[in-house]
């Protein structure tokens, strides 16, 4: 892959971001995503589930798993050493969060702990993009349910219910433009990732 073709693609990330296309958003993502190697992916999309565990944390304070499992996950990814630690063995687990951008946190968490651990080596840029765009719903949930509790309150028992209705965050102008930014955000730190050594003047 040449430099100029990758910038071409973040470019394009840019471009979709701000007209609200965020299923091209995530595709271009795993297209850019699919410059780098597994491990890279996976270390690249474990920033973001990193980097949401604070908010998490703060909501949850006794529920420790998720941060060992990220320790695993940075463990695993640098050192190539065996898992010990799986969502499977543990109880806190079990129930739904009724948290804005939990669930979504514990999904992205969860995806990306099963794929570090697997022997599977095809599809691992869209695995990523859609974690990493998971977190980002994470992200927005948690802002938009803090600033609006009521609503969120209201959407989840819905949700719960099995009558899940729009819950305003997908019309909300704010969460439309920090949506785009997250993208933008997303996009400038791919870049970031790929320059030095990984831009080439060659194919890839």
């Amino acid at each position: 892959m040449t430099t100029s073709h990758f910038l071409s693609l973040i470019e394009k990330l840019e471009s979709v971001a701000r007209e609200h296309k965020w299923e091209d958003c995530i595709k271009q993502a795993a297209e850019i995503l699919d410059f780098f190697s597994r491990d890279e992916c996976f270390s690249i999309a474990a920033h973001y589930v990193s980097d949401y565990y604070a908010v998490f944390h703060l909501q949850h304070p006794s529920i420790t798993v998720p941060g060992d499992i990220i320790i695993e996950i940075r463990n695993k990814l640098s050192n190539n050493q065996d898992a010990t630690v799986m969502f499977t063995d543990d109880p806190q687990f079990d129930f739904e969060f009724n948290t804005p951008g939990s669930n979504s946190f514990i999904s992205a968490l969860e995806e990306l702990w099963k794929n570090v651990g697997s022997a599977n080596i095809l599809g691992y840029n869209v695995i990523s993009a859609n974690i990493i765009a998971e977190i980002m719903m994470a992200k927005l949930t948690h802002v938009w349910g803090m600033t609006y509790p009521e609503k969120w309150n209201a959407w989840y028992i819905s949700a719960l219910s099995g009558q899940v209705t729009n819950p305003g965050i997908i019309d909300d102008v704010n969460m439309l433009n920090m949506q785009v930014s997250e993208w933008l955000s997303v996009a400038n730190k791919l870049k970031d990732y790929g320059s030095g050594d990984k831009l080439t003047d060659g194919a890839r």
